[in-house]
């Protein structure tokens, strides 16, 4: 063989392997997109640590496990859906936990809230896509039972302003539970204890 030979042979193995681990990486975040999903995914990675990609249901919810030498961000539900013409959420789900810290601001009070996202969201949060995710009002992340009434008015979108519903409504990807502070509502707790949602229904 000769070197050019050699060159061009080493040069084709090098493609073949960025494409390779492009591929790997598109067919991870793909399979994120379905079902019940610890994540959120971006990029092929995950943003929680120490946590499978799956969740199984129970019943009409799930459970998670918080972790002290771990982070979750968010529980993604592709499966949800929010029928036309609903007025409100009602969000039923039980906390028992004996410490719960932000990650980015262990000083600040965790917060836990739903998020509507919407198909096409490349989570920059850039231009119009500021606004593929909207976030409910944060309710503080504390032992007890709740059932939370959320009109599908009045969202804000990442950035912490107001913005129409009506695209994401009408184009939903995804619901999700996030777990984080004020000013990072999906930027991950860690902890001890659990997070049940019991269940989650549009009326």
């Amino acid at each position: 063989m000769t070197t050019d030979t050699f060159l061009i042979a080493l040069g084709v193995l090098g493609v073949l392997a960025v494409a390779v681990l492009f591929l790997r990486r598109e067919h991870r975040t793909a399979s994120a997109q379905a079902g019940l999903v610890i994540g959120p995914w971006i990029s092929g990675k995950t943003r929680s640590k120490g946590y499978p990609m799956r969740l199984d249901r129970q019943g009409k919810g799930w459970v998670i496990h918080l972790k002290q030498d771990g982070q979750i961000n968010a529980v993604l539900d592709y499966e949800a859906s929010i029928p036309a013409g609903a007025l409100k959420l009602i969000w039923h789900y039980r906390a028992d936990v004996t410490s719960a810290q932000p990650v980015e601001r262990p000083d600040a009070a965790p917060l836990v809230s739903l998020v509507l996202q919407r198909e096409g969201d490349d989570w920059s949060g850039e231009g119009e896509r500021g606004s593929y995710r909207l976030y409910s009002p944060a309710f503080p992340l504390e032992s007890g039972e709740q059932s939370r009434e959320i009109p599908l008015t009045g969202w804000t979108n990442v950035w912490g302003q107001p913005a129409d519903m009506g695209p994401v409504l009408s184009d939903l990807s995804n619901v999700a539970v996030a777990f984080g502070h004020s000013s990072g509502r999906m930027h991950g707790v860690s902890g001890a204890g659990t997070f049940s949602q019991i269940s989650l229904e549009a009326i």
